[in-house]
Formats: C-alpha cells, structure tokens, sequence
C-alpha cells in the first residue's frame, strides 16, 4: 500500500510515528503480514522509491513537541514553499533594526568657534556670497565674518550703539543689516566697506530684512507697524499693516517667491505681502505665542517659532491652515528657525541653550549645545553641509553637522 500522510492529534509528529509503523510492517517488523514478498518486483521497488522520498521528506519538517501547534504545510504532493515564513521573519527582524536605529540616531557633531570680542551680542548669522559666514554683533557694534575653519574677521560699525539685529545678502552681493537703535539700514561688502542709509520714520526700529522682488523689505515694529522697502539706491517706501499694534518682526519670502511673509508678535498673526503691496494675515490657533522667525519650509509650507507658546507653526499657504507642534522642553524661548540641509527644521532655544530639529512631520529632537546655557538665537544652513548657530551668551558661533 502506498504511503498516505495523515493528521493525527499531534500533526506532524503523530505523522512521523504513522511512518514508523507503516515502515516497521513493511521491512518485516514484528507486526509484518509477509504481504510485501508477494508483490511483483517492480510493484515492490515503486513502493520503496516512495518510502525513501516520504523519509526524506519527514525528516525535513520542522518537529513540533507534543501538545504544542503549528502552522505548518500539511500533505506530500506538490512541494510547499516556506519562504513567505522567512520573509515574515527577516521583515520583522529588520523593522526592529529600523527602531533600535531611531531610537539610537547618532546626535549631531557639534564643534564650537569663539569669537574674539568678549561679550560681544551675537545675534543673527547668514552664509554670505563669499562662503564665509556673516554674524551681527549687537554689544560690541559690529558686523563679523568667519570662514568655515574658524578664522574671523570683525568690522566696526560706524554709527556707535546702533543695535545691529536682522542681515540678508542683497541682489549686489553685499551683506545688508538693521540698525535698530539708529533708524538706520546698513550694507557691507566683502571686504569690510561699509555704507549706511537713514530711514524718514524715525520711530522705525527696523527689525529683521529679507530680500524680494530685487528690493531689501524689512519689519518696522516701532510705534509704527510697518513694512518697509528699501532699494540698493535707497529709495524707501513703507506700507501700513491692516492690524494695528501687530509688532512685525521676522520677515522672510515663502515657498513661492512672489509673497513676503512675516510674524506680528503682538498681533498673534502671520501676515503675507505680495508684489502689489496687499496684504493677507492668518491668525495662529493658539493665543498669545508671540511667533518670532519664519521660513520657507521644504514640504511648501510656511514655519515659524512660537517664543511664548513653546511649538513650532506651519502655514499652508493654498489654505491659510496652520499646524502646531509643541517643543519638548519647557519654556525653551524658540528663537530662530532654517531648513538644514537634510531636509528637516532646524530652530535655536535661547533659555535651554539647545539646538532642535524637527520633520515636517512635527517630530522634534533637541541636541544641548556643549557651553552650559549658551543662549542661542541667529540659525543658518551653511557650508560644509553644516548648520551654524549663534551662542548669545556663550559667545560662539557653533557648528552642527547632522
């Protein structure tokens, strides 16, 4: 009789001791009838080519202990593949790799460079034409220049106590700066030359500037609430904002190059200018964040920080929608924000002296600057595909390479 495979009450294994039987009874065992000497030859070989494949067979299935189960292919006909249960095992096994990786992502390297005016009220940092990086210097009055390899340069600025705050590079390829305190906007080449030009409204306070429309736009947040134009010529116009005591300050172009955006710090709101002087303003879900900088954001939309609110804000722009993703750490004093150069956000926290990255999605880690409370504030995505921070408090410029 041919061999049949059968399920017992202990799969495989009762299919293992229904062979051994049937083995024993077949090759004269002690419960042998003498049947299988009275076959024909070729009968009795066909049986034991049959027998020799099903021991083979057998005694590749995987055992299984009495009493446990198993989802284990059942029958000897076409051959069963079991690669689908390894698959199922190396996906697990790789996607609990991909967690471990997550959870123990290397942290940035961070190296830091002192900059040689003591107490000198580093603010705001930019990559200029020249590869090098352009920083304003507010206690000490000047506009600083550091090569990617720590050498530095300082220039003073003409005009004394001028609070040197906001610096943008222009469409001449010099480095245009605020002069808060003055009323003032400055520009300075590559080699140290300074200029500056004398805004009409003295209560300005020029704030932060950008570049749109081949013009410098900066925030006016003094008693004015303005947006100004300032041509490299000097030409300057300003433009009233429709919520009165907004406090304008971070002022950036979007993802789309024809509007200019901007934060009201008072006025809890986003606003957005486009060529012909309209404005459009987008009140943040959460009261009171006093929002500070913004940014085009790799994903389309508009990000800022939330210096009072703790979270970072995204703005869509075909909506107006804004998302809101909390920070970590408590009153961490969000300051500035810049896209990096691997795609994600990265902001400074003055009060925790951290540097934060956040995915578009809103999943933020923070990375603690080496100098204890280090203040930082000015962010930019700068060369060698680092990130350079400026250390308010500290007193550095520091480099972060993801």
């Amino acid at each position: 009789m041919p061999f049949i495979q059968t399920k017992g009450r202990h799969g495989i294994g009762e299919d293992h001791r229904k062979y051994s039987y049937m083995r024993r009874q077949s090759f004269g065992g002690p419960e042998s009838s003498g049947r299988l000497n009275s076959w024909p030859t070729g009968r009795r070989t066909r049986f034991y080519c049959r027998v020799v494949v099903a021991a083979v067979v057998v005694a590749s299935l995987p055992q299984v202990p009495n009493g446990a189960s198993a989802d284990v292919p059942r029958g000897l006909g076409k051959p069963v593949k079991t690669c689908h249960c390894k698959q199922v095992r190396r996906i697990a096994r790789m996607t609990t790799r991909r967690v471990k990786a997550n959870h123990s992502k290397k942290a940035p390297n961070v190296t830091e460079f002192t900059i040689p005016t003591a107490a000198s009220g580093a603010s705001q940092i930019i990559q200029g034409p020249d590869g090098n990086l352009w920083f304003t210097e507010e206690g000490a009055n000047k506009i600083g220049r550091m090569s990617p390899n720590g050498i530095f340069v300082e220039y003073q600025i003409p005009t004394p106590a001028s609070g040197a705050e906001g610096l943008v590079v222009g469409p001449d390829a010099k480095i245009w700066f605020t002069e808060t305190n003055t009323n003032k906007i400055g520009d300075i080449t590559v080699d140290g030359t300074i200029n500056e030009f004398s805004l009409c409204n003295v209560a300005a306070r020029p704030q932060h500037i950008a570049l749109y429309g081949g013009a410098l736009w900066f925030s006016e947040a003094g008693v004015v609430d303005k947006i100004a134009r300032l041509t490299t010529l000097g030409s300057y116009a300003e433009y009233n904002i429709p919520t009165p005591n907004s406090e304008p300050f971070g002022i950036a172009t979007g993802p789309n190059p024809n509007f200019l955006w901007f934060t009201e710090r008072n006025g809890n709101k986003i606003g957005r200018l486009n060529a012909g002087a309209l404005f459009s303003e987008y009140s943040i879900p959460t009261p009171n964040v006093r929002p500070w900088q913004i940014t085009p954001g790799p994903d389309g939309r508009v990000w800022f920080t939330e210096n009072a609110g703790n979270a970072l804000g995204a703005l869509l722009p075909s909506s107006g929608a804004i998302s809101e993703y909390p920070v970590p750490s408590p009153d961490a004093q969000v300051r500035r924000i810049t896209t990096g150069p691997d795609g994600n956000l990265w902001f400074t926290e003055f009060a925790t002296g951290k540097v934060g990255t956040s995915t578009t999605s809103g999943a933020i880690t923070e990375t603690t600057l080496p100098t204890p409370n280090a203040g930082p504030i000015g962010i930019t995505n700068g060369p060698l595909g680092s990130l350079w921070a400026i250390e308010n408090i500290g007193n550095k410029i520091a480099q972060i390479t993801p």
